[in-house]
């Protein structure tokens, strides 16, 4: 487990994740967080705010697990929320730091673990984390903590890999052609998804999957979001339903 994180603690702090969408632009800079900004919320995932809903957060605290560059968590305090962001990676952190200080934005950063956080119980109206808990060993421990948190009815947010996506495919088929498919561990393959020389730990899921998994929350939704380069536009909509990358999940902690 140690390994696992150390390797992905390794990888983001060389190449922190987005941030190459910023490279026209001095790290740190105003300029910077707005390339990223706008790379995330038109080009890469438009979809994301419509789904994220972050005003619907207004003067609750929120816990953002794996909070990156602080594209999203930035979205939800300028939305009213109180937030709080935790990433393993140092060089995340103060780079979201820099962004919150920029905007003149309040957030309490903390470097810490997800399967141990350093909150008491019940500390947050709402935990979200997006593309992160896929790459934690201990999924189900991280959401034992989640829950733990979670103040009743607080809502937990989460989205991760989806086993059956086109993007997974495609990714798959261009790795045949580079020769690593079947000639190296299947893990040493996904961790490629992450950049050059990432070794990362992915795990990939299903919507029956990840159900099973928030077992401890109630009135779980699942959903699936994300297609890129779709070759067949009428089709679209309904393949991403199906095949998108993400899959998106929303429940609460029981009163």
């Amino acid at each position: 487990m140690l390994d696992a994180k150390a390797a992905a603690v390794a990888h983001w702090d060389s190449r922190p994740c987005g941030a190459d969408a910023g490279s026209a632009a001095e790290e740190g800079s105003a300029e910077f967080f707005r390339l990223i900004d706008l790379d995330r919320y038109q080009r890469y995932a438009p979809w994301l705010p419509g789904v994220a809903r972050f005003e619907r957060f207004d003067g609750q605290d929120l816990l953002e697990i794996g909070c990156g560059l602080g594209t999203d968590l930035a979205r939800f305090a300028m939305a009213g929320a109180r937030v709080t962001g935790i990433d393993l990676v140092p060089r995340h952190l103060a780079l979201t730091r820099r962004r919150f200080e920029l905007a003149r934005l309040r957030a309490c950063l903390t470097l810490a673990d997800v399967e141990r956080l350093p909150y008491p119980d019940e500390s947050f109206d709402a935990v979200y984390s997006f593309g992160v808990l896929h790459h934690t060993p201990d999924d189900r421990a991280a959401l034992s903590e989640i829950r733990r948190v979670l103040r009743p009815g607080g809502r937990v947010i989460i989205a991760v890999y989806h086993r059956r996506s086109y993007n997974l495919a495609i990714f798959l088929a261009r790795e045949v052609v580079r020769g690593h498919l079947f000639r190296e561990p299947f893990a040493v393959t996904l961790g490629r998804m992450e950049g050059v020389g990432a070794t990362a730990l992915v795990r990939l899921e299903s919507p029956a999957e990840l159900r099973r998994k928030l077992v401890g929350f109630a009135d779980v939704r699942v959903g699936i979001h994300h297609l890129q380069r779709w070759p067949l536009r009428f089709m679209k909509r309904w393949a991403e339903r199906r095949l998108g990358w993400y899959i998106w999940a929303e429940g609460h902690r029981p009163y």
